[in-house]
């Protein structure tokens, strides 16, 4: 956590093999002496740091040359690593890695983006073509904000508004499964309580996470008692930025 932290607040390391190796070195020696209970954790909590530091300067990494450019059209080959939301409109939003464009957007390659596509949800997994309006995220967000929640996750653009070109690549076996599993699951725990969706929300949430099934005033009473950790990590669609298809 201190490694990540330091990351965050803008500490960088431009030999990033020699701090891996470092890392590893100090890892290796704590091993080796697990007798001496202190050096050993001595040498582990600066080999995690060193470590937190590498993974928060590898996953908040930017593209410099490209922040400051307006919001334009672009076409991006994304590949789905997280689905938060789906609603009744059939738009879907999330969390992915830009896996191909076009030439003159090839830096973007590699980067993870957030997205918002005017289609069904696709599969974790999937690689899925997309037009949309591709956004650079503030370098400084407001704290709370769901851009700051972005930016924490090493996102650093957005593609919103987009529709769906098509599937580069389909979906790993296992993932289609998972995908296939929740829907069934989740119709399953509505059996018998189509009268109280309220209720059949509640059992979503608790046992597959969807917290999007809780009625408003459930989320206000979960955030106020403190329980929302409780269930499965997704983003609430409350904590979406308004128009958050449109904008």
């Amino acid at each position: 956590m201190l490694g990540l932290a330091m990351a965050h607040a803008g500490v960088t390391t431009p030999a990033m093999g020699w701090l891996l190796a470092a890392a590893g070195a100090f890892l290796i020696a704590g091993l080796v002496v697990l007798r001496q209970t202190r050096v050993c954790l001595s040498a582990l909590c600066a080999a995690m740091i060193l470590l937190g530091v590498v993974y928060g300067q590898l996953s908040w990494r930017g593209v410099p040359e490209r922040a400051n450019l307006p919001p334009r059209e672009a076409r991006l080959e994304v590949k789905i690593d997280r689905v938060f939301h789906v609603d009744e409109t059939d738009r879907s939003i999330g969390l992915g890695r830009v896996a191909g464009t076009d030439q003159h957007l090839a830096a973007l390659r590699g980067q993870r983006i957030y997205w918002a596509l005017d289609a069904t949800a696709p599969v974790r997994g999937e690689v899925v073509e997309m037009l949309g309006i591709l956004t650079a995220l503030p370098a400084e967000p407001e704290a709370d904000s769901f851009e700051a929640y972005l930016k924490n996750a090493g996102v650093g653009f957005s593609i919103r508004r987009a529709g769906r070109l098509g599937t580069v690549r389909a979906a790993p076996a296992y993932y289609v499964w998972c995908d296939r599993m929740q829907t069934r699951l989740a119709a399953v725990l509505g059996l018998g309580l189509e009268n109280r969706p309220e209720l059949a929300g509640v059992l979503r949430a608790m046992t597959l996470g969807q917290k999007d099934a809780l009625a408003e005033n459930q989320q206000t009473l979960f955030r106020i008692s403190g329980t929302m950790h409780l269930l499965r990590i997704r983003v609430i669609p409350h904590t979406l930025p308004p128009n958050s298809y449109i904008d």
